[in-house]
């Protein structure tokens, strides 16, 4: 992932949770935080599947 991505992925975090809490841009933040999850589901999870690892039975989580 390029650095700037990153970068981005960990604003979103950390000051879209407290314009969250302060209720400033709601559906900006909201929609920012949708496409980091969209992001993590397709870059890392998507390959296990659905459901998560209940029984260790799985190489890794899935995405619900």
């Amino acid at each position: 992932m390029p650095g700037i991505i990153a970068f981005l992925v960990i604003m979103v975090e950390s000051l879209g949770a407290a314009a969250l809490l302060l209720g400033l841009f709601e559906r900006f933040i909201a929609f920012s935080l949708g496409l980091v999850m969209a992001g993590a589901i397709f870059m890392v999870h998507i390959s296990n599947g659905f459901f998560m690892n209940w029984f260790g039975t799985q190489k890794g989580e899935g995405f619900e």
